[in-house]
């Protein structure tokens, strides 16, 4: 009688998982993971809602501002991310991939310090994806100039380091 309400109650969980666990996830994915970075990142980060595929362990979110929304650092649009569950089981949150159809970046909004550049940057390991693509972005300078790119990408390598690749479009004289 034991097993049969444990497979009974293991069932029931199962399906209420597949049925709406990706909504639970989402609302909580919307409620804890923009303080979260927020703290982790020191700037204000803002998400659209996420939308979550628990079991792919995939989240999307239309839109992603870090920093002051009217002059941000970062804003990003269909932003979409995986994670490996490797390092959730580990209690580590990674990201495996990471894409976006429109990423801006602007580093002069970044909060500094009075400190000198680093002479690495090994401390952005755990926050850089495997692989990242977007359809188009653009680097800002401090004093605003664009600099557009599309179709970009970014691969880690087995030793350690990456392979980035874009297209820029520029204007000839």
């Amino acid at each position: 009688m034991k097993r049969l309400f444990f497979v009974l109650i293991l069932v029931v969980t199962v399906t209420i998982l597949s049925v709406g666990g990706d909504r639970i996830a989402g609302r909580i994915l919307d409620r804890e993971l923009g303080p979260l970075l927020t703290r982790e990142l020191g700037l204000p980060v803002e998400l659209a809602p996420i939308q979550a595929r628990l079991w792919q362990l995939k989240a999307r979110s239309q839109k992603l501002v870090m920093g002051d929304p009217n002059d941000p650092a970062v804003v990003a649009h269909e932003v979409e991310v995986t994670i490996p569950l490797q390092a959730l089981l580990r209690g580590e949150i990674r990201l495996r991939t990471a894409s976006a159809s429109d990423l801006m970046v602007r580093p002069a909004r970044w909060p500094s310090s009075d400190d000198p550049l680093p002479d690495n940057y090994q401390f952005l390991q755990p926050w850089l994806p495997n692989k990242l693509q977007l359809d188009q972005g653009a680097y800002v300078t401090e004093a605003g100039t664009r600099y557009p790119i599309r179709q970009g990408q970014w691969q880690r390598r087995a030793d350690g380091g990456a392979r980035v690749d874009w297209l820029e479009d520029r204007w000839s004289g």
